[in-house]
């Protein structure tokens, strides 16, 4: 039977932020779709500013992650807040951050030296190629995975992100917002949405995309679903 997808198609997921129930809504339908090859990560896998959702339950969702066959898993802003001291200096005057920073700083004590580990090992890039198309994925830009890529961004400003790096093809998340933008240089960046949302931007639907290779070259398909309950 002909499948809408070839064997090449990667699969790729950014922004969990803790949202289990949302990673394995999207591991269901790649499933369903016959992908065969293992996710590509582009971080921010377990921050979270739900309280709701327990150290326990981060824990169990970093666990997965590390216990699965992963095409990679590139470093987002916040996984390196648990590495750089960022979160021990972090001095919120707001009350939800305040709740957040104690609520992060729990999980991270919930943390073995493997998961310590895992996120330490996790690259800022990582490049590969589809379609003879060079590509790069990084969380944010490949300068900073604190800045992303917007729609709006002029050229100039985009080059300078790009850090000095050549690829035909950027594919970042951070944005939580899925598009595809063709830059004049002929650069092919897409932006991948977000599994995971923040409380204020949070309505239950779960973005990530397909690459794949066709006869016309390579194609980003995006895909949305709910999570399976409207819960955190």
């Amino acid at each position: 039977m002909r499948e809408p997808y070839s064997s090449e198609a990667l699969p790729v997921l950014a922004d969990i932020h803790g949202n289990r129930m949302g990673f394995e809504a999207v591991l269901d339908r790649l499933a369903t779709l016959n992908i065969r090859r293992p996710p590509l990560l582009l971080g921010d896998l377990v921050w979270t500013h739900f309280c709701d959702r327990s150290a326990s339950e981060l824990v169990m969702l970093l666990d997965r992650i590390m216990s699965m066959p992963l095409t990679g898993a590139v470093c987002g802003n916040t996984d390196a807040f648990f590495l750089n001291g960022w979160l021990e200096r972090w001095d919120p005057a707001d009350a939800e951050d305040q709740r957040t920073r104690s609520h992060m700083l729990s999980f991270k004590s919930c943390l073995s030296a493997a998961h310590l580990a895992f996120l330490g090992a996790m690259p800022n890039t990582q490049t590969f190629v589809m379609s003879n198309r060079t590509c790069l994925a990084c969380h944010a830009s490949p300068r900073d995975n604190r800045i992303g890529l917007t729609l709006d961004m002029l050229t100039a400003d985009v080059d300078e992100h790009l850090a000095g790096r050549h690829m035909h093809c950027l594919v970042t998340g951070h944005l939580h917002t899925p598009f595809v933008r063709l830059m004049e240089s002929g650069l092919l960046h897409i932006s991948v949405g977000a599994v995971g949302r923040h409380p204020h931007e949070y309505d239950g639907i779960v973005d990530f995309a397909i690459l794949d290779h066709t006869p016309s070259g390579l194609v980003a398909v995006h895909h949305r679903l709910l999570e399976p309950q409207q819960m955190h």
